[in-house]
């Protein structure tokens, strides 16, 4: 393995440690015997893969390597690893390292355990058909991921997906996965279809690329169209017949059986298959439009194909079913048990009262009708009004006892609603607030938090989150009654000392100056990170909402400075009406989450250390100098109304986010290709590229408007 610099190993130090402390970095130095191969994993056609120990870490992973040397395998070798570098998502499998070894390229990746959804599925036959459709809608998340930055996995299967032993879902294996910006232009170059014969497969080396009955038809055969996101698509569709059979689409064929079966549609919907299974129609109608053999009549996107699953999951009708009202009705008491067991419970019980009281009405006819016929009888009428009487007495007590019964069917009916409730907040909890927090995303994570608490008003962790939530926007007289209220475990000592720095001597708050707001955030540096990054971050982030321009000018300048790892600090800013230019240039801050909502129109990172774009979210800016930045990925840029950008000396390699921008003047790195997708730019006229880079050929593939100069630093 090629050697590591000084410099790169002290940046590897301070990315890891955000306290910034002495490390010894004695223990990198011999990178040589970094990795140390173990047991043999598996092994496939193109690589082999071992675990591996890897001693800068102290940890196990799994080095992958090739298993034959020659062009073709390189190339998809490489391939593979760019792609699943560049999909970081918590359901695809991360790429840690890459190097030559002993002249042999490898990489490093996560070590998977469980197993593969094959051997899960046909091992365990008692997994629940929720507990499938769960794992189904990550296996989803991951593919909807990769075609949002155009890429198609086309290998999608089972045995490609793996599940641990604590429900995590990775899926693997992007061998055969291609970018959709230039999947044609490599099979145009395959060996196959410059002499295309009438039943040729689509190939890059005159083998069959993916796996029969998971393969779309336009996998096989060119005649079905070009492979795009909808082919990925059906292949999910026979991941989900897989999870509704327990067995492969076509199972009981040959490949070539398969294969001809694919092109003709032959596949047989799995509810009609194995009637024995009651596989449930709205699924089975799930899993034929996806496998249908016309591409455009598949799901149009992934996300259309999972609001299908999730309906199914919450009772609701799906978009391809066309449900009797007596199934709508089924549905709607599915979804809202509580709801119709207490309209059930009312009903009951106001027919029995009814009852009573017609009964009640007959007995006093009855009476009035005795009374005028035998007056001169009183001996009979004291013995029918002693029989009434008791028979009062009787339907009273029978009453009574019923009334007591509906009463404890109330309270039963209440009790599971309110487990329900806590049960809703729980999972509200899980699968949406903790994402909105994790990104950062504070408006949206305190409406859910919100939610959460009218749901289950006692829930510790929410009441913890809603107190951070309340104090990162400075909303402390909130967030004191909110802490002061918290019975769980976590330290909270620190946050209710902040607050009570702006309570009066009568009880009053007040809202803090800017310095006393940075003089809090600072405080809480001899905490650890764990423990108050995420606040730090709000309080920073939020400060234009609180206080004027000039005040936001003062603590992010004085902020940036205190945090400043350059011998040198730049905060040059100048105003243009109520618009701000501003230059960090050189700045080693790592975040700079202060300028959040500032007026910018022109900023320039040139040569900082920024790796969060999210912060420049709703800037107004026009002109943007990323230069020399670690940044590797624009598409938190889309959006930006940009005129001038520079990506010089940055790490980009997926320009696809400019697509909309009204950008005039460009600068770029050497991973632009190919170079005439610029051309989508109509006002695109000046365009600055690393010198030696670009050919001549490329060059004269832009539009003549466009001005082309070679940078020189």
């Amino acid at each position: 393995m090629s050697k590591f610099s000084r410099q790169f190993v002290n940046d590897a130090v301070d990315s890891v440690f955000e306290d910034h402390k002495e490390i010894d970095i004695d223990i990198f130095k011999n990178h040589l015997e970094r990795y140390q191969d173990l047991d043999l994993l598996d092994q496939g056609g193109m690589k082999k893969i071992h675990t591996c120990y890897d001693a800068f870490t102290e940890r196990e992973l799994a080095r992958a390597t090739l298993l034959k040397e020659d062009e073709d395998n390189y190339d998809a070798f490489i391939n593979e690893i760019r792609i699943t570098a560049m999909l970081e998502h918590p359901n695809i499998v991360p790429i840690y390292d890459i190097g030559v070894e002993n002249e042999q390229v490898f990489f490093t990746m996560k070590k998977l355990g469980g197993m593969n959804l094959d051997e899960l599925i046909r091992k365990n036959h008692s997994t629940g058909l929720s507990e499938r459709l769960d794992i189904f809608l990550k296996v989803c998340d991951a593919v909807a991921f990769a075609h949002s930055k155009n890429i198609l996995h086309l290998d999608i299967k089972p045995a490609n997906i793996q599940v641990d032993e604590y429900g995590q879902v990775l899926l693997c294996d992007w061998g055969l996965a291609r970018n959709l910006q230039n999947i044609e232009l490599v099979d145009e170059k395959s060996p196959m279809l410059r002499n295309q014969q009438h039943e040729s497969y689509l190939t890059l080396n005159n083998k069959l690329k993916g796996t029969p009955g998971y393969m779309a038809p336009e996998q096989i055969n060119r005649s079905f169209g070009p492979r795009n996101t909808r082919t990925d698509i059906y292949s999910l569709g026979g991941v989900l017949y897989f999870l509704l059979c327990s067995k492969d689409p076509f199972h009981d064929k040959s490949i070539d059986e398969i294969l001809e079966q694919t092109k003709k549609g032959g596949l047989q919907a799995p509810a009609t298959l194995y009637p024995q299974l009651d596989i449930p129609l709205s699924l089975n109608s799930i899993v034929s439009k996806a496998m249908n053999l016309d591409n455009n009549q598949r799901y149009s996107n992934i996300l259309k194909m999972t609001q299908d699953i999730r309906a199914y999951l919450e009772g609701f009708i799906t978009s391809v079913e066309e449900p009797s009202p007596t199934k709508q009705l089924k549905l709607f008491v599915q979804r809202n048990r509580t709801l119709c067991n207490s309209i059930a419970v009312i009903i009951i019980i106001t027919l029995i009262l009814s009852s009573l009281f017609i009964q009640g009405i007959k007995q006093e006819r009855n009476q009035a009708l005795a009374a005028k016929e035998h007056a001169e009888e009183m001996y009979k009428k004291s013995i029918i009004s002693e029989q009434i009487a008791t028979m009062a007495r009787n339907q009273a007590n029978l009453s009574q006892e019923k009334t007591l019964l509906l009463v404890d069917q109330l309270k039963i009916a209440d009790s599971k609603s309110h487990e329900l409730r806590i049960s809703a907040a729980e999972e509200l909890m899980k699968r949406a607030f903790f994402s909105f927090y994790k990104e950062r995303n504070y408006y949206n994570a305190t409406n859910t938090i919100e939610h959460i608490l009218e749901l289950h008003p006692n829930y510790p962790e929410a009441q913890y989150y809603y107190a951070r939530l309340l104090l990162g926007a400075s909303q402390f007289a909130k967030a004191h009654a909110a802490l002061s209220s918290y019975k769980g475990k976590r330290r909270t000592d620190w946050m209710i000392k902040s607050c009570l720095r702006f309570q009066r001597a009568n009880k009053t708050w007040r809202k803090p100056m800017w310095q006393e707001a940075l003089e809090m955030v600072e405080s809480w540096s001899s905490l650890p990170y764990s423990e108050h990054g995420d606040l730090s971050w709000h309080v920073n982030s939020s400060i234009s909402q609180h206080f004027s321009i000039t005040d936001c000018i003062q603590y992010a300048q004085a902020r940036l400075k205190s945090k400043n790892r350059s011998p040198h600090f730049t905060f040059e800013l100048s105003t243009r009406g109520n618009k701000l230019q501003l230059s960090l240039e050189g700045n080693k801050c790592q975040s700079f989450e202060v300028i959040r909502g500032w007026p910018i129109t022109d900023l320039n990172l040139k040569n900082t250390d920024i790796k969060d774009l999210t912060i420049l979210w709703n800037l107004p800016l026009k002109k943007l100098k990323l230069t020399g930045t670690p940044i590797n990925d624009i598409s938190h840029l889309y959006h930006l109304p940009l005129e001038e950008l520079h990506l010089n000396g940055t790490r980009v390699d997926n320009y696809g986010a400019l697509t909309i921008m009204p950008l005039k003047i460009l600068s770029i790195n050497e991973s632009c290709f190919p170079l005439n997708q610029l051309n989508r730019h109509k006002e695109l006229h000046t365009l600055y590229i690393p010198t030696n880079t670009y050919s001549k050929a490329q060059i004269q593939q832009l539009n003549p408007s466009i001005k082309v100069i070679e940078l020189t630093e």
